[in-house]
């Protein structure tokens, strides 16, 4: 191979920097497909001693088992993965990995396949290959299968295994630090769910479970609207007139509520459009809700605090509390917590959801005395604060490792 046509990646560990190119070769010359020996319905059970695999349970919990029994015999007998191979799922969503780590569990035949390769192939760099694969045969594909044929005709561009295995680990380090900032942001969302629940009081409650030192009254049942100042939302500008739109005045739909803080909005008008559809800015600070959407978008339920000012459409509803009354921070949580149920029990329609003002008016709530909604306010804003540093942080790692992937392989 002549120097001009040499396969070097864009970034490289400084020791390999002026040694040999990557070899181009197909998986077929480094090895075989392997896979378990199938196992029939009958031969597993939902419980017992050796978790069985399925296409549907790969990577996750197993719902059936097989006996240590036939695991042992099957194990002896048949191909069967070794510590650190690499599975993947061959139908589904197909090209999913996982890595054997030497338990004792089987997998689904021809559903769940392996690469039995030889010594040059590193399996640490073997699994971050497969996060960025390309297989032979699927390109524009509408297959939904992964074939044998698939998988030994893709190809590959490999280092010296010295170099793969220094890529490998490099990556399994990242892979482990993002799992990490994962598990923070998940037990950070599992807290927050749990003070919900045990921070504002059950159905037919007055009292919830915890409480911040020194409240000790029970909470009011009221109505939305009786403890609301105003209500608005908003309109389209005419989509017929150019005029109305591309300026730089927010505004603001229910498909951008994204039960946080909407800081900027996807479209923006005109003073034209403002002027054309009667339009009012919502200041920065205002609690907004969806007052329509569909139900398989997802929208029901949404709500935002505003950190811009903005404009409304149609779907959007901003709420007013009356001072000293409601809280903006405590009706956000409020409605994040039960905002999902009200839209099944109280809008009209089977596929678009809709609220009125009047439905709007009538929504039960419970309240404890301001100072106490403004204690709780400020408690999950400070969650909600820890929520989104390790979603960003998390965000940042995963851009950072699919940036060292285009970069670090050919």
């Amino acid at each position: 191979m002549t120097e001009q046509t040499k396969l070097i990646p864009k970034r490289r560990f400084k020791e390999f920097q002026n040694t040999h190119g990557w070899e181009q070769r197909r998986l077929g010359e480094l090895g075989s497909v392997a896979m378990n020996k199938r196992i029939f319905k009958e031969q597993t059970a939902t419980s017992g001693e050796v978790p069985f695999y399925k296409i549907g349970t790969f990577g996750g919990g197993p719902d059936a088992f097989i006996s240590q029994e036939l695991f042992e015999e099957y194990r002896a007998k048949y191909p069967y993965p070794e510590v650190g191979d690499i599975l993947i799922s061959a139908s589904g969503s197909i090209g999913r990995t996982v890595e054997y780590t030497g338990k004792d569990e089987y997998f689904q035949d021809s559903n769940i396949v392996w690469l039995n390769h030889d010594e040059r192939l590193d399996n640490s760099f073997l699994k971050h290959f497969y996060s960025i694969v390309k297989w032979q045969g699927l390109e524009g594909s509408t297959i939904k299968r992964l074939y044998n044929k698939n998988i030994l005709e893709t190809r590959i561009s490999l280092p010296l295994l010295e170099e793969q295995k220094k890529i490998g680990d490099f990556f399994t380090q990242l892979d482990n630090l993002i799992t990490l900032h994962q598990r923070k942001l998940e037990k950070a969302k599992a807290l927050k769910s749990a003070y919900l629940t045990e921070m504002f009081p059950a159905e037919g409650e007055r009292v919830p479970k915890r409480r911040f030192a020194g409240f000790t009254d029970a909470w009011e049942q009221r109505r939305l609207g009786d403890v609301l100042e105003k209500m608005y939302n908003g309109q389209t500008p005419s989509r017929f007139n150019d005029d109305n739109w591309n300026g730089d005045i927010n505004w603001l739909s229910s498909g951008e509520l994204n039960r946080g803080v909407v800081t900027e909005t996807i479209e923006k008008i005109t003073e034209t459009g403002q002027k054309d559809a009667n339009l009012r800015i919502v200041p920065k600070g205002t609690f907004v809700m969806a007052i329509t959407g569909l139900e398989a978008a997802g929208t029901r339920g949404n709500c935002a605090i505003l950190d811009i000012d903005t404009t409304l459409n149609q779907s959007c509803m901003a709420l007013f509390p009356q001072l000293n009354v409601l809280d903006t921070r405590f009706l956000f949580q409020w409605y994040r917590k039960v905002g999902e149920e009200y839209g099944i029990n109280y809008t009209q329609g089977t596929k678009q959801q809709s609220y009125n003002a009047e439905l709007v008016k009538i929504l039960p709530i419970t309240l404890p005395k301001i100072e106490e909604q403004k204690k709780i306010g400020r408690f999950f804003v400070n969650l909600d604060n820890l929520i989104t540093l390790h979603q960003r942080k998390l965000e940042k790692l995963q851009n950072i490792k699919q940036a060292y992937l285009n970069e670090m392989f050919v």
